[in-house]
């Protein structure tokens, strides 16, 4: 049997924070990328092949992902029927109004097919523009208690630190982001040859430091988008034009600026 290409974006205007995404995939993919919040994730049907850490993580139908804030990851499809799997993404600080404190998920993946059923129906209680904004607050809020409860966060500063020429580098890109890096300017700042670099970036971030700077950059713009027209944010977040920013997050969001911005807009009305 074959599925159609299909993928859809919204923002509730309850919260223009949130973000919600579904997608039933048979042949594209998405490259590294990052959200400014935390994902989670169901898949329904085949096989998800998440990229994570410089591992690729096959994600069975009936499985949940957890993705912290600024964590770059991948997507493609792992099975012959293609992939269909929906995504909520949430504001940090809404996870830790609820938690009472700063916290990352502890684990990326857990199989668990009863409860991908009670989070789709969950996810898909926001999906209604309509609703009072009371009620989905409360809909809202009882995923996050739902997924607090469950223990799928740790404390945060848990993770693996990193590599201290490594730090610096992305302290650096972070600064620089909108201005000209090449590699051979971050090889410089480091102190190591470009050979060296790329191979210690990958080995410590899981991508190369041109993976890397394009996935900050398209973060940071759409961010951006939130009060700058597509072509200033493109140009803050050091793309070369507007069409440049918009073949990226096309495809790391499977939206456009333009279409981003109008679905932001409307949410805040």
């Amino acid at each position: 049997m074959e599925f159609p290409e299909y993928t859809s974006f919204y923002c509730p205007p309850q919260c223009p924070g949130v973000e919600r995404f579904k997608a039933d995939i048979t042949a594209r993919s998405f490259p590294p990328h990052a959200h400014e919040g935390f994902v989670i994730g169901i898949v329904g049907r085949g096989v998800k092949l998440l990229h994570h850490g410089g591992q690729q993580h096959p994600v069975p139908a009936g499985s949940v992902v957890f993705l912290n804030p600024d964590e770059l990851h991948g997507v493609c499809v792992g099975h012959e029927t293609g992939v269909a799997y929906q995504t909520l993404h949430v504001p940090a600080e809404i996870f830790q109004e609820v938690s009472g404190t700063a916290f990352r998920f502890a684990r990326l993946v857990e199989h668990d097919p009863a409860w991908v059923v009670q989070l789709k129906d969950a996810f898909e209680s926001l999906d209604d523009p309509s609703t009072a904004a009371g009620v989905w607050f409360e809909r809202l809020s009882g995923i996050v208690v739902d997924l607090v409860n469950r223990s799928a966060c740790v404390a945060a500063g848990t993770h693996a630190p990193l590599d201290d020429r490594l730090r610096r580098l992305v302290e650096y890109i972070g600064n620089h982001i909108a201005g000209p890096l090449s590699l051979m300017s971050l090889a410089r700042e480091v102190d190591l040859s470009p050979q060296h670099l790329v191979r210690s970036f990958k080995q410590g971030m899981g991508v190369t430091p041109h993976t890397y700077i394009q996935a900050r950059r398209t973060a940071l713009a759409k961010q951006l988008l939130l009060t700058s027209q597509p072509a200033e944010a493109a140009a803050s977040a050091g793309f070369a034009d507007q069409s440049h920013l918009t073949r990226w997050m096309k495809a790391c969001y499977g939206t456009t600026p333009a279409v981003y911005r109008k679905s932001m807009e409307a949410a805040c009305r």
